[in-house]
């Protein structure tokens, strides 16, 4: 993600690709149980961000500066390579239907120009790109003009530990710049182990609670 701390290469890039598809790995266990229940299920791969400064160094190790060209040449050379894998792990139950910005805020200005040649070249595919900004994410409101096919705001309201205060006032203001701003709310669930996927549930009715009394069943 977009952090001091980011410091992949192409190597590390390889190693999400290889995570993504390995036996075990998300993809391939959803579509597993996606067959056994008879379900097909939409999914969208996440590209991680390319970070802005520095170098970088390829897979045959050489290193090179990072620019706005490289950054979208690692990008295009990722998405080659995600559906190069998709069509060779002979997926039957879950469908490819576009790749998720995983930064959840743009604030590189470089990323305005980015960002649509990114979106550019996922939809010459045919496919869809989709963003979850966090809830102070910086240039929420422009996410359209990024290039972005669908929005989803996080209200970052889940957490089991949050008073009930904190949760309602989290949810409208969320609800709220969604729908101002023609974007989707991303249902969180406190998933970090068993134990708090259980004490986060009566945060996750909220979501539910305030998507009806907002009118949203139905909508994004």
């Amino acid at each position: 993600v977009d952090t001091a701390k980011n410091e992949a290469n192409y190597a590390d890039w390889q190693w999400q690709i290889d995570n993504t598809f390995k036996e075990d790995g998300a993809v391939v266990q959803l579509n597993k149980v996606a067959a056994e229940l008879g379900k097909q299920v939409n999914v969208y791969i996440s590209i991680p961000f390319p970070r802005v400064s520095g170098t970088i160094i390829d897979l045959d190790g050489v290193e090179s500066d990072i620019t706005l060209e490289s950054r979208q040449q690692l990008v295009e050379w990722y998405m080659g390579q995600v559906e190069a894998r998709w069509r060779a792990s002979g997926l039957t139950n879950v469908h490819l239907r576009g790749y998720y910005w995983m930064s959840e805020t743009i604030r590189h200005k470089q990323d305005e120009t980015l960002l649509p040649g990114i979106a550019e070249s996922i939809r010459m595919f045919g496919l869809s790109f989709i963003y979850s900004p966090h809830a102070a994410s910086i240039n929420f409101e422009n996410w359209k003009s990024f290039g972005f096919d669908a929005a989803f705001l996080q209200p970052n309201a889940f957490r089991h530990n949050y008073s009930d205060e904190f949760v309602q006032q989290r949810l409208h203001e969320g609800f709220v710049r969604a729908q101002v701003y023609g974007a989707g709310i991303n249902v969180e669930v406190n998933a970090y182990g068993p134990p708090q996927m259980l004490a986060g549930l009566e945060n996750y009715k909220k979501y539910v609670e305030f998507a009806n009394r907002y009118g949203l069943p139905e909508k994004s």
